[in-house]
């Protein structure tokens, strides 16, 4: 059970009443907001009070993770374009006040031509039968697969090498064999990708799904 409420300083902040909480913790999270966990029994007006108490907290957490965010930003420039596996997106070619529609919207335009045929490439040749594929600008994770086999990925898996686009597919298409991560579906993605899903994942993990653009001259370390 989930309830909104609106805080005058931070804004839309989501309480949640959990069966099995045993107390009242809050979270922040960089793009899915503020939650708080409060155990079944107890009152929305104690979260409430839990939030002042923590109103502090609460502040200098966001100004970290925004920091942070914009650490970790890829700055695009003049000479330093962001790079997509089919093309590259130049400053040149962007408005300065609406840059970063524009270039979802290229991604987005890029994916939706690229990702759903490497799906059917990858699953032809490895001997799997997905539904319907789709794309979308996901938040926090790369891809998905349905119960019923569709496969849903994420618009920025453009950004990074075809290497790892295709061993985030390969992991979704092997969910339609193994729904869980359990051994078997570990053993099959591992067999799939050479031996290498650890070397991989480690290598996934550097990356976000979805990250500040920024415009600059610098681009950010590690950024193919």
């Amino acid at each position: 059970m989930v309830k909104i409420y609106n805080h005058p300083q931070f804004g839309e902040i989501r309480i949640k009443r959990v069966k099995l909480s045993s107390r009242v913790k809050i979270a922040v999270h960089p793009l899915k907001g503020i939650t708080v966990t409060i155990p079944w029994l107890v009152s929305y007006s104690r979260a409430l009070k839990f939030i002042e108490e923590k109103r502090e907290w609460i502040s200098e957490t966001i100004k970290k993770q925004s920091r942070k965010t914009r650490d970790e930003a890829i700055r695009i420039g003049t000479e330093s374009p962001l790079k997509l596996i089919t093309k590259k997106i130049v400053v040149e070619n962007l408005s300065e006040n609406n840059y970063n529609d524009e270039i979802i919207s290229e991604i987005r335009k890029e994916a939706k031509i690229y990702l759903p045929e490497r799906v059917r490439i990858l699953a032809e040749t490895l001997g799997f039968n997905p539904g319907k594929v789709t794309v979308r600008n996901n938040r926090t994770n790369w891809g998905s697969c349905s119960k019923s086999g569709n496969i849903s990925l994420n618009i920025h898996l453009m950004r990074l090498t075809p290497e790892l686009a295709d061993f985030v597919i390969i992991h979704e298409l092997c969910h339609l064999k193994h729904r869980n991560h359990g051994p078997q579906f570990h053993n099959m993605l591992n067999s799939l990708c050479d031996g290498r899903e650890r070397e991989l994942n480690k290598m996934l993990r550097k990356e976000r799904p979805q990250i500040m653009i920024l415009l600059g001259e610098q681009t950010k370390k590690g950024t193919n």
